[in-house]
């Protein structure tokens, strides 16, 4: 279809669900694979870090002589000391890996989801809006296009419908899929709305480039806060924890020293 105002070419309202469709299943489909990544990345990091950790904490509490109780009653087992120390800081720093890992791909995925409908929902409100001024010249004409701020909340809705559907259902799909998609389906709605009741202009209440610039940024940059809040308990749970067991399973060895 042709605006008769602008002559721009755009796709029917009927038109774009199916291309959309495709668009954000492929979007949160690599989301949830750059998920898989950053904790691969994470764990094999966690492993190897937490291995060269193990074996120098091993060092110093044997150069202070904090594994005098086992030299003296079971001297065989001082050459295993830093293999038992270099294993449970690997498999501290694996889980440890993991959880920063998840944390990172669940943010990275939400913002990946919060830009695939809110970029294409500008642009096409955009298409459907008369907003370039003839008789300006070019520059001047493309800082004058402007949308209003209903119609950018109506697209917004009818994407944000398709987000829903797509994550909608039962079983493991739909549970990993919401990792990366309920945030956005649940607040991108009410914060775009936000942003746009405080740079919009006039009765019409448009919103033009610079506009639209600004509430991409700041809607993006609440969606990662907004992540990185909701991860918090996630977080705690696969790093604080196994930092908290693993520095009790250092100090058991040297325990041995009241033993001497």
């Amino acid at each position: 279809m042709r605006d008769p105002v602008t002559g721009e070419e755009y796709m029917a309202d009927t038109d774009w669900k199916s291309g959309f469709q495709e668009h954000i299943s492929g979007v949160i489909g690599a989301a949830l694979w750059m998920i898989v990544l950053y904790m691969a990345l994470g764990a094999i990091a966690g492993i190897l870090l937490g291995m060269l950790l193990g074996r120098g904490v091993c060092a110093v509490f044997q150069a202070l002589g904090l594994f005098a109780g086992i030299q003296n009653m079971a001297p065989e087992f001082l050459e295993y000391l830093p293999y038992y120390y270099m294993l449970v800081t690997g498999v501290g720093g694996v889980i440890i890996g993991l959880g920063i890992g998840l944390r990172h791909g669940v943010i990275a995925g939400n913002a990946a989801v919060t830009r695939a409908i809110l970029v294409p929902a500008i642009e096409s409100a955009l298409k459907k809006t008369a907003g370039f001024v003839n008789a300006a010249p070019a520059g001047l004409a493309d800082r004058l296009r402007a949308v209003s701020a209903d119609e950018l909340h109506a697209t917004l809705r009818a994407r944000v419908a398709v987000v829903e559907d797509h994550i909608e259902g039962f079983g493991l799909s739909r549970t990993f899929r919401r990792y990366v998609a309920a945030i956005p389906v649940d607040y991108l709605e009410q914060v775009t709305k936000l942003g746009t009741s405080k740079l919009s202009e006039g009765a019409d209440r448009l919103l033009y480039k610079e506009h639209l610039i600004r509430l991409r940024d700041a809607v993006l940059a609440w969606m990662r806060r907004r992540a990185a809040r909701a991860t918090g308990l996630s977080s705690f749970t696969l790093v604080a924890m196994p930092m908290i067991g693993t520095s009790l399973m250092f100090f058991f060895p040297a325990l041995s020293i009241f033993l001497a």
